[in-house]
Protein backbone atom coordinates (compact mmCIF):
# COMPACT_ATOMS: atom_id res chain seq x y z
CA UNK A 1 0.00 0.00 0.00
CA UNK A 2 1.28 3.35 -0.46
CA UNK A 3 1.99 5.37 2.60
CA UNK A 4 1.91 8.90 2.41
CA UNK A 5 2.81 11.50 5.27
CA UNK A 6 -0.85 13.45 6.37
CA UNK A 7 -0.98 16.71 4.43
CA UNK A 8 1.58 15.56 1.62
CA UNK A 9 0.79 15.46 -1.98
CA UNK A 10 2.57 12.87 -3.59
CA UNK A 11 4.73 14.48 -6.91
CA UNK A 12 4.87 11.25 -9.12
CA UNK A 13 4.69 8.25 -10.13
CA UNK A 14 8.01 7.72 -8.05
CA UNK A 15 6.58 8.38 -4.77
CA UNK A 16 3.68 5.61 -5.30
CA UNK A 17 5.24 2.66 -6.42
CA UNK A 18 7.11 0.86 -3.45
CA UNK A 19 10.48 -0.59 -4.07
CA UNK A 20 8.65 -3.76 -3.29
CA UNK A 21 6.51 -3.10 -6.21
CA UNK A 22 8.62 -3.18 -8.97
CA UNK A 23 9.26 -6.39 -10.96
CA UNK A 24 11.76 -6.16 -14.28
CA UNK A 25 11.53 -8.91 -16.94
CA UNK A 26 8.78 -10.78 -15.17
CA UNK A 27 9.04 -14.40 -16.58
CA UNK A 28 4.82 -14.45 -17.78
CA UNK A 29 4.12 -16.59 -20.46
CA UNK A 30 0.47 -14.29 -21.03
CA UNK A 31 -1.91 -12.09 -19.89
CA UNK A 32 -3.05 -14.24 -16.64
CA UNK A 33 0.38 -14.94 -15.74
CA UNK A 34 0.99 -11.11 -15.74
CA UNK A 35 -2.20 -10.43 -13.77
CA UNK A 36 -0.97 -12.86 -11.04
CA UNK A 37 2.23 -11.40 -10.88
CA UNK A 38 0.81 -7.88 -10.61
CA UNK A 39 -1.38 -9.23 -8.48
CA UNK A 40 0.69 -10.66 -6.46
CA UNK A 41 3.03 -7.38 -5.99
CA UNK A 42 -0.71 -5.26 -4.47
CA UNK A 43 -1.24 -8.19 -2.15
CA UNK A 44 2.37 -8.16 -0.75
CA UNK A 45 2.10 -4.49 -0.55
CA UNK A 46 -0.77 -4.77 1.68
CA UNK A 47 -2.96 -2.88 -1.02
CA UNK A 48 -5.60 -5.78 -2.23
CA UNK A 49 -6.26 -9.04 -0.69
CA UNK A 50 -5.56 -12.30 -2.83
CA UNK A 51 -9.29 -12.21 -3.96
CA UNK A 52 -8.29 -8.93 -5.91
CA UNK A 53 -6.11 -10.80 -8.38
CA UNK A 54 -8.92 -13.19 -9.15
CA UNK A 55 -11.41 -10.24 -9.81
CA UNK A 56 -8.61 -8.36 -12.13
CA UNK A 57 -8.27 -11.67 -14.21
CA UNK A 58 -12.43 -11.89 -14.44
CA UNK A 59 -12.19 -8.47 -15.24
CA UNK A 60 -10.03 -9.01 -18.60
CA UNK A 61 -12.11 -11.82 -19.42
CA UNK A 62 -15.46 -10.93 -19.11
CA UNK A 63 -14.88 -7.33 -20.09
CA UNK A 64 -12.08 -7.62 -22.59
CA UNK A 65 -8.78 -6.08 -23.33
CA UNK A 66 -10.01 -1.93 -22.46
CA UNK A 67 -8.06 -2.10 -19.78
CA UNK A 68 -4.89 -2.04 -22.78
CA UNK A 69 -4.96 1.81 -22.49
CA UNK A 70 -1.94 2.95 -25.02
CA UNK A 71 0.45 1.03 -26.97
CA UNK A 72 2.13 -1.15 -25.36
CA UNK A 73 0.66 -0.53 -21.59
CA UNK A 74 -1.84 -1.99 -19.74
CA UNK A 75 -3.79 -0.94 -16.30
CA UNK A 76 -4.71 -3.89 -14.21
CA UNK A 77 -7.90 -3.13 -11.72
CA UNK A 78 -10.99 -4.76 -10.36
CA UNK A 79 -13.69 -2.48 -8.07
CA UNK A 80 -12.61 -1.67 -5.12
CA UNK A 81 -15.19 -3.77 -3.52
CA UNK A 82 -13.63 -6.79 -4.90
CA UNK A 83 -10.64 -6.91 -2.22
CA UNK A 84 -8.82 -3.47 -2.41
CA UNK A 85 -7.50 -2.35 1.03
CA UNK A 86 -5.70 0.27 0.17
CA UNK A 87 -4.70 2.93 -2.33
CA UNK A 88 -2.04 0.97 -4.32
CA UNK A 89 0.02 1.16 -7.23
CA UNK A 90 2.59 -1.92 -8.94
CA UNK A 91 4.85 -1.69 -12.13
CA UNK A 92 5.96 -5.00 -14.01
CA UNK A 93 7.64 -5.27 -17.05
CA UNK A 94 7.24 -8.86 -18.87
CA UNK A 95 10.54 -10.82 -19.74
CA UNK A 96 8.80 -10.88 -23.42
CA UNK A 97 5.87 -8.47 -24.59
CA UNK A 98 1.93 -10.08 -23.91
CA UNK A 99 -0.48 -10.46 -26.18
CA UNK A 100 -4.28 -9.35 -24.28
CA UNK A 101 -6.07 -9.36 -27.31
CA UNK A 102 -6.01 -5.64 -27.67
CA UNK A 103 -6.49 -4.86 -31.76
CA UNK A 104 -4.42 -1.39 -31.50
CA UNK A 105 -2.13 -1.35 -28.23
CA UNK A 106 -0.94 -4.75 -28.07
CA UNK A 107 1.62 -5.95 -26.95
CA UNK A 108 1.99 -5.31 -24.00
CA UNK A 109 5.91 -4.25 -22.41
CA UNK A 110 4.53 -2.10 -19.12
CA UNK A 111 1.97 -3.59 -16.67
CA UNK A 112 0.94 -1.46 -13.54
CA UNK A 113 -1.63 -2.80 -11.64
CA UNK A 114 -3.98 -0.46 -9.36
CA UNK A 115 -6.16 -0.16 -6.35
CA UNK A 116 -8.45 2.13 -4.89
CA UNK A 117 -11.13 1.85 -2.28
CA UNK A 118 -13.99 4.48 -3.37
CA UNK A 119 -14.20 6.21 -6.63
CA UNK A 120 -11.98 9.58 -5.51
CA UNK A 121 -9.04 7.67 -3.62
CA UNK A 122 -7.22 6.58 -6.79
CA UNK A 123 -6.89 10.09 -8.52
CA UNK A 124 -3.69 11.02 -7.46
CA UNK A 125 -2.36 7.62 -8.79
CA UNK A 126 -3.73 8.59 -12.56
CA UNK A 127 -2.75 11.77 -12.35
CA UNK A 128 0.80 10.13 -11.61
CA UNK A 129 0.10 7.86 -14.43
CA UNK A 130 -1.29 10.25 -17.07
CA UNK A 131 1.55 12.49 -16.47
CA UNK A 132 4.83 9.89 -16.88
CA UNK A 133 2.85 8.23 -19.70
CA UNK A 134 1.78 11.26 -22.07
CA UNK A 135 5.47 10.97 -23.34
CA UNK A 136 5.48 9.48 -26.83
CA UNK A 137 8.53 7.04 -25.82
CA UNK A 138 7.62 6.53 -22.35
CA UNK A 139 6.37 2.78 -22.35
CA UNK A 140 10.13 2.07 -24.81
CA UNK A 141 12.09 3.53 -22.17
CA UNK A 142 10.30 2.32 -18.80
CA UNK A 143 10.44 -1.42 -20.53
CA UNK A 144 14.29 -0.90 -21.26
CA UNK A 145 14.79 -0.53 -17.76
CA UNK A 146 17.10 -3.34 -16.37
CA UNK A 147 17.26 -2.51 -13.11
CA UNK A 148 15.14 -0.38 -10.24
CA UNK A 149 17.58 2.01 -10.52
CA UNK A 150 17.66 2.79 -14.31
CA UNK A 151 13.78 2.31 -13.59
CA UNK A 152 13.58 5.26 -11.29
CA UNK A 153 15.93 7.14 -13.53
CA UNK A 154 13.70 6.83 -16.44
CA UNK A 155 10.64 7.89 -14.40
CA UNK A 156 12.46 10.86 -12.34
CA UNK A 157 14.06 11.80 -16.33
CA UNK A 158 9.98 11.59 -17.92
CA UNK A 159 8.68 13.61 -14.78
CA UNK A 160 10.97 16.12 -15.26
CA UNK A 161 10.08 16.61 -18.79
CA UNK A 162 6.78 17.79 -18.04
Amino acid sequence: MTERNEGTKPTGLLDLIPEQGIVLGAPAKDWHELTEIVGGLLTGAGAAEPAYTDAMIRNVEQNGPYLVIAPGLALLHARPEEGARGPGLVLVTPESPIEFGHSTNDPVRVALGLTAVDATGHLDLLSAIGSTFTHRDAVDRIAAATTVDDLRAVIAHLTEEN
